[in-house]
């Protein structure tokens, strides 16, 4: 019999020192090796972020948590896995945009939109200056917003 360093059985590989460590990012670089065989299907704006989860959920987190059952993980290997899992969520879903101001405008235009024309907000909103305007680029109008935040 040969003595090796690390060999895998049955899917899994296992070192001489005992540690996991070596199978988890052995796990990582293989399920990151399944998402980017994957990745037209990711980007594919045609198929909804629900399909593209339940792909996630059946293709490659198997292949993350393949014999998970005995590991034993220290805080570090666990926010290795978790930090995996989270970052090809990312990419699923897109970025967060944590400024929620783009919602608010929204929601106001749509208040707006349902007033009645003779309303002093509408007035306002769909009101234009009777002056000349000054030479250059045009003002930044409200009304624009809610179109530059659909576009972003």
């Amino acid at each position: 019999i040969q003595i090796v360093e690390d060999f895998i059985y049955l899917g899994s590989k296992f070192h001489k020192d005992g540690e996991e460590n070596h199978e988890i990012t052995r796990r990582i670089k293989l399920a990151n090796n399944a998402y980017f065989s994957l990745l037209s299907v990711f980007r594919s704006r045609d198929i909804h972020r629900a399909i593209k989860t339940k792909i996630y959920k059946t293709m490659i987190r198997p292949v993350l948590y393949y014999g998970c059952e005995g590991w034993t993980l220290n805080r570090k290997e666990e926010s290795v896995t978790n930090s995996f899992e989270r970052k090809i969520l990312r990419r699923i879903y897109g970025p967060i945009k944590e400024n929620g101001m783009w919602r608010i405008r929204y929601n106001w235009a749509g208040h707006v939109q349902r007033m009645d024309k003779e309303r002093i907000p509408k007035k306002i909103l769909y009101s234009t200056m009777g002056c000349m305007r000054r030479a250059g680029k045009p003002r930044s109008r409200w009304i624009d917003a809610p179109e530059r935040d659909a576009k972003k």
